[in-house]
């Protein structure tokens, strides 16, 4: 069991305070639907498929359960539990469990079942009730029911969890008979012939994301390597193509391009991290939990308000302005995706966003035979069992805004401690009073333990610039942004937060907002920055009201800096599929101010100046690459 401390628990109250906990102010269908055996068909389908709702809500109730068992809070266990327990008990004659009208349908109608069951399975984990493994057991088995098209086949994933439960080798006879026949018909870039090519995918991100998963977890539970293979693959793409400054892929709806100013969707906070969380635990390689912690900390916390009362639908490394105008991706580029409200735009990301800071701490740490594995870095406390008998471990830090880290170990019996290495430190002392440091491996430290311990850990790391590569083809300059530890840091603002009156899915303590900036913005750095950390050992929120570890660096005030205005723009709607073909350009006419892409401008620098950068979790408008002055 995992219990959340220090800032961790404070976040989860915060978001059981905020929209969690309140998700019914984000309207519609958080407010009208809910699982259970009753088919749900609104008025509204003709705008969303009809399964669409129970997707939305099954999101949203996996992050809820999950955040109430981390925190022990009955009253929200308790509300799940009943939604749960409404729908799984009862069944179809077959065993099938949920709405009706998507029983027989033929193309992503199950694919809900997949968010759903992942709150199910997180309830066995919980109370170990046998009644929910078998309901769910009998759903897949009941019928011949091939999950094989479309989002469908991500049931792969469930079937996988439920026979790490069971051990009934059904469920993985019938989960890779699914997703080989779906490799067989389908033609998209997730393919697994199309990973294996190293070209360059062209899907919907989020999609990508929630497929990832699917070979590293039958790897896991069959031993193929081909599956490994595969996985690894579609791992190497996104990094390859895809990776942004605030650890996330780019999905502008679809996967475009690595370039600084593409957007990503809060959605794939989520979806990117639980499918590393997997990749981590199966292959034991620390460099996953690298990639899952700078994600949270940096692009997760800068998609949320502080109060976890307004969300984005999708962010930027360089947000300078976000109203109903604001946004700049391509696929809805002039409208109010990148503003922070209750419900930004798709209500997808309202209930996914509850997700990823409950996955985070419920994959800080895990068990395997004799071997206590530290995956995650985080204030904690973990009790387990090693061959039947009780292990306590509690993790003492100020993590993310410091790099310092006390275990108090308990203990009757030995076994072997794993402590994550992160890649992105330079040096590292520990103290074990005792335990022994064995080895390095894949990334982890290895450390001997024989009895009750105190081990303290220390890494050091340095401010690291990234450079973004200037695009001759394109007149893209060259840029810079600079992290220290888990942390990108951006030069940000709170902003002017002015309410939107025309937004109906609001309430007064639930405000939705549209953010101009108060202070001056728009900066270039100097070719020798020379950046210099400031340490606060007082950081414990990402609020830039509060104490928070700077960086500063020498730059200068772009004097030509200025948002881009237009009367048209192009926006790019999706089509239907034609081989590769998912989209095409209309143009819209309106009034519209977004960010500018700042290395792509003829900047004129004025005067030097100290630029304070701040971390980019903190900064809702936030400019976080910059333009080199020479």
């Amino acid at each position: 069991m995992i219990k959340a401390k220090g800032f961790f628990d404070r976040f989860l109250k915060t978001q059981l305070e905020g929209l969690t906990g309140n998700i019914g102010v984000a309207g519609y269908p958080f407010a009208e639907v809910e699982w259970g055996a009753q088919d749900y068909i609104s008025s509204r389908v003709k705008e969303h498929c009809t399964w669409w709702p129970y997707e939305q809500t099954g999101y949203w109730l996996d992050g809820y359960l999950r955040a109430g068992i981390i925190l022990n809070d009955k009253s929200v266990i308790d509300n799940a539990s009943r939604i749960i327990y409404n729908t799984i008990l009862n069944p179809d004659k077959d065993g099938y469990i949920g709405p009706l009208f998507m029983k027989n349908a033929d193309f992503n109608y199950r694919w809900p079942h997949v968010v759903f069951f992942r709150a199910c399975i997180a309830l066995y984990d919980y109370n170990k009730d046998d009644r929910i493994l078998s309901a769910l057991e009998k759903h897949y088995l009941g019928s011949d029911f091939a999950h094989d098209k479309g989002r469908d086949v991500i049931n792969v994933e469930i079937m996988c969890l439920l026979y790490e439960r069971t051990k009934n080798y059904a469920l993985i006879e019938r989960a890779e008979r699914d997703y080989i026949s779906y490799n067989k018909q389908e033609l998209h870039d997730w393919r697994d012939d199309f990973l294996l090519s190293n070209k360059k995918p062209y899907v919907h991100g989020v999609t990508y994301n929630e497929m990832v998963k699917l070979p590293i977890l039958l790897y896991k539970y069959t031993g193929k390597k081909y599956y490994q293979k595969v996985a690894l693959a579609a791992i190497k793409n996104i990094q390859k193509y895809f990776m942004l400054p605030g650890g996330i892929p780019n999905t502008d709806e679809y996967l475009e391009s690595n370039y600084y100013y593409y957007c990503y969707e809060t959605c794939n906070i989520t979806d990117f991290t639980w499918a590393l969380s997997y990749f981590q635990k199966t292959l034991n390689d620390a460099k996953f939990g690298d990639m899952i912690e700078t994600c949270v900390f940096n692009a997760g916390m800068g998609s949320v308000l502080e109060d976890f009362k307004g969300l984005q639908y999708m962010s930027c490394a360089n947000q300078l302005i976000l109203d109903n105008t604001s946004t700049h991706c391509e696929c809805y580029r002039g409208n109010q995706q990148m503003t922070y409200r209750p419900n930004p735009f798709t209500e997808c990301c309202c209930g996914n966003v509850n997700r990823f800071m409950p996955n985070y701490i419920l994959n800080m740490w895990r068990t395997e035979g004799d071997s206590v594995y530290c995956d995650l870095f985080g204030a904690s406390e973990y009790s387990t069992s090693v061959f039947g008998k009780d292990v306590l471990i509690t993790e003492e830090t100020n993590f993310p805004f410091t790099e310092d880290f006390t275990f108090n170990v308990k203990t009757k019996t030995p076994f072997t401690l794993y402590i994550r290495k992160p890649s992105y430190i330079k040096d590292y002392v520990i103290n074990a009073n005792g335990a022994k440091l064995d080895d390095i491996i894949n990334g982890y430290f290895v450390i001997k333990i024989e009895s009750s311990v105190t081990l303290h850990l220390s890494f050091s790391s340095e401010v690291i610039a990234h450079y973004i590569k200037p695009i001759k083809s394109k007149k893209f300059k060259e840029g810079v942004y600079f992290s220290k530890g888990v942390l990108v840091y951006a030069n940000g603002q709170k902003g002017d937060r002015i309410i939107d009156e025309s937004e109906v899915k609001q309430s007064k303590d639930f405000p939705a907002y549209n953010i101009l900036p108060n202070k001056e913005w728009g900066y270039g750095v100097s070719s020798d920055a020379n950046p210099i950390f400031n340490g606060n050992v007082n950081a414990t929120v990402f609020d830039l009201d509060t104490p928070l570890p700077t960086i500063t660096v020498d730059g200068a005030k772009i004097i030509n800096a200025g948002f881009v205005r237009k009367k048209t723009l192009l926006r790019r709607v999706e089509v239907s599929p034609k081989g590769r073909k998912f989209s095409e350009y209309v143009r819209i006419k309106g009034d519209f101010t977004y960010t500018p892409d700042l290395l792509k401008t003829d900047n004129i620098f004025g005067n030097d100046v100290k630029v304070t950068l701040y971390p980019y979790g903190a900064c809702k408008i936030r400019q976080t690459v910059f333009p080199i002055k020479r």
